[in-house]
């Protein structure tokens, strides 16, 4: 889009539609108004950069892929989101201004949606990466099956964008309505706001059918739809999120009235993991005595159980403070605590709260010289490479030291980055004068093994790809060297028993998905994982409940498997799957991949214009990486068949 010096238009009064097999830009200067229909059916992207000024006053359907618009704001019509991407800005700071009109649907937004005189109506789960803010004209529109979030009602997710935004400031209307069959019961409580940093404000006017009785309450890092009566909000938070063995801690939980009564919290239980004491005297603010201390062995947890009720105002919020302390034993990885407290008649828990991480601790002072590059404190350690090409190479420089009571001779340290794995060498002959032997036997003693410089060259640095250290001691061995007989990839050389925090015990399933006629890749499809529960692969000596690269008779997976999986929860600690993403959006390859735990698998795939499949069911280790699927085009009187699954929540 281009005229000289004018300022080219393009106004949509009909139906655009981009049917996109592969990624496509509009460019130049000029504006582009939608007052009729769009639709983006095609599963690639589609960027409207900057010089084009983007604006809906009408009907915008995106089905799969992204949208992104450097300047797009909404005056009237609706954003349809089906699982899909709505990007807006160039940088972490970019608004989208919804000034009318709605916004509807599930998928993920970049950018902080600034709701003017608009309605937000998330259906399912509608992440925004960002803020959200909505003024005294705009609406929250909520429509409630069930209890279950996301399956029975539409929950918001707020996120950091660069450490930016994260939360919800609330003013205008909130409308809660019931459909289907469904009755709201005295007690319910739907959390339908969770924010990374802070969700405050108050509703000025609540509509629907759930009103008045039920109504929007914000605080902490919530937004709850409930009675007045159980409206408590909790926020809770350590003073650091990274401890080390021996260290001592303090937790902040915070308890927000937002409600016109005053309410009252009693039988306050903290579950915490059995590798964290409660130090006495600790307790302050709302409560200064020491609560009951219950450790359960069996269970490997320790509850902290204050029997003695506080009394929040109405419009207020106090505090309660405790520290804790971790053993010397306690293994790496992150821990985080459950609550539970009763609101006069009602029982609220939550699960998984302000996680703390103990981290490896075996390679310090970590450098790259490339700007912007930053190391995530992390089991192992992790660097992440900023989006700089080094065309001649990187080197990466860390000093490792032993985090166990002992370790041994250190054999090897592996730098892993990407699918390549890079090995390090020593710098300490270089730093001893060349008397190698004589400087290992010096820092060997004292845990110290120096610092380690590893060469990553320049075709092979992938800017955004994690690299990730592991030394390999004789008393604690990564499992990093793979045998790849046989067609899969098992560990080797990993000492038995011995620590398992250095680790990665994950395998790939992964594959790709194509179209069945043409062979070509789909892109944009939805690839969901499940696991069978209880069930395990077959070993080398023995059939169990489902076959392996090694053991499946033939050289491709046949079959499909049974439909009674679980939908497989990203959220679990410590990580069943890697990536963290459940369901998964296919790559422009038509890829998708995750590295597992050890079990029986399989994945349901769907995407607009095809029939959905389920993959046979298969066992890893070893991984699984070519669990490639074929979906049928629709043709003309086909239908599309729809496979739903429970959410099981554990």
């Amino acid at each position: 889009m281009n005229s000289s010096a004018r300022t080219a238009r393009l106004i949509n009064r009909g139906m655009l539609e981009f049917l996109l097999t592969g990624d496509a830009r509009i460019y130049g200067n000029g504006a582009l108004r939608n007052e009729g229909t769009l639709l983006k059916s095609g599963s690639a992207s589609l960027k409207i950069e900057l010089g084009i000024s983007f604006i809906n006053a009408g009907r915008l359907d995106l089905g799969a892929g992204t949208l992104s618009a450097v300047d797009f704001e909404q005056v009237a019509g609706e954003i349809r989101l089906n699982k899909s991407a709505l990007a807006t800005g160039n940088n972490q700071f970019a608004r989208f201004r919804l000034m009318g009109g709605m916004i509807s649907g599930s998928g993920i937004i970049t950018g902080t949606i600034e709701n003017i005189g608009g309605t937000l109506a998330p259906r399912g789960l509608l992440t925004i990466i960002g803020a959200y803010t909505q003024g005294p004209t705009a609406t929250l529109d909520l429509a409630f099956n069930g209890l279950t979030p996301i399956d029975d009602f539409g929950v918001l997710q707020l996120k950091t964008n660069q450490d930016i935004g994260g939360g919800a400031a609330i003013d205008g209307e909130l409308r809660i309505n019931s459909t289907g069959d469904f009755r709201a019961a005295a007690g319910d409580r739907f959390q339908v706001v969770n924010c990374a940093t802070s969700c405050q404000g108050r509703f000025a006017r609540v509509s629907g059918s759930l009103s008045p009785a039920f109504n929007g309450f914000a605080g902490a890092q919530e937004i709850v739809v409930a009675e007045a009566r159980a409206a408590i909000l909790v926020g809770l938070r350590p003073d650091t999120a990274t401890m080390r063995r021996d260290e001592a801690n303090d937790y902040t939980l915070t308890l927000v009235n937002p409600s016109d009564a005053a309410l009252t919290v009693s039988a306050l239980v903290a579950t915490l993991p059995i590798s964290f004491s409660y130090r006495s005297g600790s307790t302050s603010g709302a409560l200064t005595s020491d609560p009951f201390d219950v450790p359960d062995l069996t269970q490997g947890k320790r509850q902290l159980r204050w029997t003695t009720p506080i009394a929040v105002a109405a419009g207020a919020s106090t505090t309660l403070r405790f520290g804790i302390a971790a053993s010397s034993t306690i293994e790496v990885g992150s821990y985080s605590v459950d609550l539970q407290l009763q609101v006069g008649a009602n029982s609220v828990s939550y699960t998984q709260l302000a996680p703390i991480s103990f981290p490896l601790e075996a390679a310090q002072q970590i450098s790259v010289a490339i700007p912007g590059s930053r190391l995530l404190d992390t089991d192992p350690p992790t660097l992440l490479i900023s989006n700089v090409r080094a065309s001649q190479g990187i080197t990466i420089s860390t000093r490792i030291v032993c985090p166990f009571a002992s370790c041994g001779k250190l054999n090897a340290v592996y730098l892993l980055h990407g699918n390549q794995l890079f090995t390090m060498t020593t710098a300490l002959a270089q730093k001893a004068g060349g008397r190698r032997q004589e400087a290992e036997a010096l820092v060997q003693q004292a845990g110290d093994y120096g610092f380690w410089d590893g060469y990553i060259s320049g075709p092979s640095v992938f800017p955004g790809e994690p690299t990730k250290i592991f030394p390999d001691w004789e008393d604690h061995r990564a499992c990093i060297y793979f045998d790849y007989g046989g067609g899969g990839g098992r560990p080797m050389g990993c000492v038995p028993g011995g620590d398992d925090g250095p680790t990665p015990q994950l395998y790939d399933p992964s594959g790709i998905i194509s179209d069945a006629v043409t062979g070509q890749p789909i892109v944009g499809a939805t690839v969901t994982l499940y696991r069978l529960p209880g069930a395990a692969p077959d070993t080398r000596d023995a059939t169990r409940d489902c076959r392996t690269v090694d053991t499946r008779g033939g050289d491709v997976w046949t079959g499909e498997a049974p439909n009674t999986g679980q939908r497989e929860n990203p959220d679990l600690r410590p990580l069943q799957i890697d990536p963290p993403v459940n369901p998964q959006i296919t790559s422009s390859e038509g890829r998708y991949g995750w590295n597992v735990v050890s079990g029986c698998w399989y994945v349901q795939v769907s995407a607009p214009g095809y029939i959905g499949k389920i993959s046979a069911l298969v066992g890893v280790p070893p991984e699984v990486t070519d669990l490639d699927i074929t979906l049928q085009p629709l043709t003309n009187g086909a239908e599309q068949k729809n496979i739903y699954l429970p959410l099981v929540r554990r």
